[in-house]
């Protein structure tokens, strides 16, 4: 049962469902499904359904066109495998509409079928769907690359340079292509790259598809409600198809993602851990959250093992008796070397709620000229790949969010957005207390408020004053 390109659109109309419903492909979808150029170049608002609209177009081209290998690279392992249900998905909806229609011998049968790997020895074709791995790309002969969410990939060029020896262009019948796929993000990396040939003879070859938000028709509903939960920046990157000017970023998107573990769990005990582990703690005002990051420290690296958040409601403002219960309970499974809690403004009376934690707790006032060294530090970090974060939106965009200014008087000012998630920097300061601690150990350099005996001063005779200010 082969099908010509041109009738992937009908295929999918006609012959898929998605939850059960029909689907009526968008316009934005009918383009990129019919363009069969052999380098196609998206960039794409977010939650506009891409996802499944290539895992369809994969599925049709293996199931349809003989000795296709399509490979679809995402930025994790469990994205991966997020991608291969919904091709999955899609196939098996396929069957039911066949069985329906009384054709069962329209169905292709399986040859390989896992998580990550399905082929249909019929027609010697094979999807696979893998991480950003360039080891287990190098050396693969494939026919339909697929680079989804490209940039975000941590390890962009090497993944490109990798695999682009594998895909053969001229297969006589086999129309190969490389595909491009992402959110815009920082001006960096090769799909930034790309995108600057739009329009340039360089990029004749390229076909560039730009979907905007008020492309589809259900953003266009609920667009008011998104746009009013973010920042402008925020914004425009995630849904107007804007990359990011870094030039005022503290920390810059690619070396931050450069440090995501994206395979990182999420602790509660660390009995079994030996290395020394310190948390940070952010007491947010009325109406803000409290943020608890717990890290580990090893030889080389610090790693994030916990992040708790404490969002107030409308019947209680604020989550500090909550957040200091929470420590409580959970120190002895922690054993930390070091409580370090935000004692600026309302965090100098809720470190009193953890008293009977005795001197592993340690308040610390976040002056300018305190922020700067450890804001600093955990910069310095990321510069040289010495901290494994896990794949926390909040947590990203919140260290990216925070900017470091300069005035004309030469003070220096660190600032965040005002609107929606981005507008909060409890995860930035939870993070950059608790590894400072972790690096100078019981010394907490800045001074601050130690309980039950502690010997620390609130002003240090040796701290400089940076001429800082808010």
């Amino acid at each position: 049962m082969v099908f010509l390109m041109s009738a992937i659109t009908k295929w999918i109309e006609n012959y898929l469902n998605l939850q059960g419903q029909s689907i009526t492909l968008d316009n934005y979808q009918k383009r990129f499904l019919d363009d069969t150029t052999k380098f196609r170049y998206v960039n794409k608002s977010r939650r506009v359904g891409f996802t499944q609209t290539l895992s369809w177009e994969v599925l049709f081209r293996a199931m349809t066109i003989p000795n296709t290998w399509a490979a679809i690279i995402s930025v994790s392992d469990r994205v991966a495998k997020d991608v291969m249900k919904v091709i999955y998905d899609a196939f098996y909806s396929y069957r039911d509409k066949m069985v329906s229609l009384g054709q069962p011998d329209a169905i292709p049968k399986f040859g390989t079928r896992s998580k990550s790997d399905l082929s249909f020895p019929e027609v010697n074709s094979r999807i696979q769907s893998l991480p950003t791995n360039a080891r287990t790309i190098r050396g693969a002969t494939i026919t339909d690359l697929y680079l989804d969410e490209f940039a975000h990939y941590q390890n962009a060029e090497e993944i490109y340079g990798a695999i682009l020896p594998s895909i053969t262009l001229d297969r006589g019948d086999i129309s190969s292509r490389i595909t491009m796929i992402s959110t815009p993000l920082s001006k960096f990396g090769p799909y930034y790259k790309f995108w600057t040939l739009k329009g340039k003879p360089e990029g004749k070859h390229i076909s560039y598809h730009v979907i905007h938000w008020k492309e589809c028709p259900r953003l266009v509903k609920n667009i008011e409600f998104i746009k009013s939960s973010m920042d402008e920046d925020t914004f425009l990157r995630e849904y107007c198809n804007a990359f990011v000017d870094e030039t005022m970023a503290g920390i810059p998107f690619n070396e931050i993602k450069a440090c995501v573990d994206y395979n990182l769990a999420d602790l509660m005990d660390f009995r079994q851990i030996r290395n020394p582990i310190y948390v940070g703690v952010d007491y947010g005002k009325v109406y803000d959250s409290t943020v608890i990051i717990i890290v580990e420290k090893t030889e080389t690296e610090f790693i994030i093992r916990h992040i708790k958040e404490f969002q107030p409601t409308k019947e209680v403002k604020n989550s500090y008796r909550e957040a200091a219960d929470y420590i409580i309970r959970n120190t002895p499974r922690w054993k930390p070397s070091r409580i370090v809690v935000d004692a600026t403004g309302v965090g100098l009376s809720t470190i009193e709620d953890l008293r009977e934690l005795g001197s592993v707790v340690k308040g610390e006032t976040l002056t300018l000229p305190y922020k700067e060294r450890i804001f600093t530090f955990m910069k310095t970090l990321f510069q040289d790949r010495k901290i494994r974060i896990p794949d926390n939106e909040k947590l990203i965009n919140q260290i990216h969010a925070v900017q470091k200014k300069i005035t004309e008087s030469g003070q220096i000012r660190y600032t965040h957005p005002t609107k929606g998630d981005i507008k909060h920097d409890d995860y930035t300061w939870a993070l950059a207390l608790a590894l400072y601690a972790g690096e100078t150990g019981s010394n907490i350099g800045g001074g601050g408020i130690g309980l039950k005996g502690s010997t620390w001063d609130l002003k240090r005779d040796d701290e400089p004053d940076l001429g800082i200010m808010y």
